[in-house]
């Protein structure tokens, strides 16, 4: 009889936790990680800052950056922004065409080729695209910085999917 009472009582007092952690409106909500940045999140205006701000602020750190190339990649990455944003509707019309595939109809086959013309097409893209930024960014800064960040873009890449796993040492301190 005591287990039932206590596990009666148990599972409101569990539920009104649970929704008042969901809602967000939290001790912790803005809450700053290790590098200062707020995880991401849309500050209270609802902006996420101008295209590639972060990026600039990490890279002058490492790199020391002099306040033209810092304008100059700013300027950089928000041409890249509206690229950026091109790219991913056409990504969204892959996954749509994909999505409304259907395998019992006459022209499947014809459908099924012109998402793979798409998708092939869209990979060029990407990968024009990042050798251009590449090309760019190589233009900006000094061969010695060009070198470093080189570098970290290397060992970025040997962190694994998304930047998960464990960071090997870090060469730009």
């Amino acid at each position: 009889m005591k287990k039932t009472l206590i596990t009666l009582l148990a599972i409101p007092t569990l539920m009104m936790g649970t929704l008042a952690l969901a809602d967000g409106k939290h001790k912790g909500d803005d809450c700053q990680g290790p590098r200062g940045d707020k995880h991401g999140k849309i500050d209270k205006k609802g902006d996420r800052g101008e295209p590639g701000e972060r990026m600039i602020e990490r890279m002058s750190k490492r790199l020391d950056l002099s306040k033209e190339q810092q304008d100059s990649l700013a300027d950089l990455f928000k041409d890249r922004a509206e690229q950026r944003q091109a790219m991913m509707d056409k990504t969204r019309t892959l996954h749509e065409t994909l999505r409304d595939l259907d395998s019992t109809s006459d022209t499947y086959n014809q459908d099924l080729q012109s998402a793979k013309e798409l998708a092939a097409s869209l990979a060029v893209e990407k990968i024009d695209e990042r050798a251009s930024m590449k090309a760019d960014i190589a233009k900006i800064l000094t061969p010695e910085q060009l070198d470093k960040f080189e570098d970290a873009m290397k060992h970025k890449g040997e962190r694994g999917e998304r930047g998960k796993g464990p960071r090997p040492e870090q060469p730009m301190s």
